[in-house]
């Protein structure tokens, strides 16, 4: 019954470190760290070099680790923009 008892205790402190294994490595890999709590954005602008703005449904973006810059998806074209011109709003 000692050897049971034991054998639970391992496989809860295993399965417990896997757990929080995982959101560590999550916030490391991902461009969401463990407390973000706001990652999904719904509507975007972005300002071109040109000094055109281009607004609308944001479908995608991402941010780059050690940079400004970001890559935001509005209505299916794709733009790389310095993290100073962009704005992004969730809704």
């Amino acid at each position: 019954m000692k050897t049971l008892k034991k054998w639970v205790i391992i496989g809860v402190s295993v399965i417990a470190v896997v757990v929080v294994g995982f959101f560590v490595v999550r916030g490391m890999f991902t461009n969401r760290s463990v407390r973000d709590t706001t990652f999904k954005f719904g509507w975007g602008e972005v300002k071109l070099q040109s000094g055109e703005v281009i607004s609308g449904k944001v479908t995608r973006w991402l941010d780059f680790e050690n940079s400004d810059m970001l890559q935001i998806t509005i209505e299916g074209k794709t733009y790389l923009v310095h993290s100073a011109n962009a704005t992004l709003r969730a809704d």
